[in-house]
């Protein structure tokens, strides 16, 4: 099932419940003759009671199938395709892991 997904504003910070999050670059990751699309951002919890946090993330909303199919250069809009295969989830983030060692890998699929 293929679905739209509109792209975050590259180091424009966004306001989250408890702090902000800032993605930082996209990318693609080949995977057994596919891209996997990837988002690496930093998050920041500074209105918790546990303190302040900051990490990275990356963020797999999913296979891309077809890149900027509207939108303009703020809000482009491409085509993904959902992990749905449960080894390929696990694959995946076992190599985004590897890239990004101190990353959370957000599983979106």
């Amino acid at each position: 099932m293929v679905k739209e997904f509109v792209h975050p504003q590259l180091g424009l910070e966004v306001e989250a419940l408890a702090g902000y999050y800032v993605p930082f670059q996209e990318y693609v990751l080949p995977y057994n003759g596919r891209d996997v699309l990837c988002i690496v951002g930093r998050v920041c919890v500074d209105s918790s009671c546990c303190g302040t946090v900051n990490s990275e993330y990356v963020q797999v909303p999913g296979f891309l199938v077809k890149r900027n199919v509207r939108g303009g250069s703020s809000r482009r809009i491409s085509q993904i395709e959902p992990i749905v295969d449960e080894e390929d989830r696990k694959a995946i983030a076992q190599s985004l892991r590897s890239k990004h060692p101190n990353a959370q890998v957000v599983e979106v699929w």
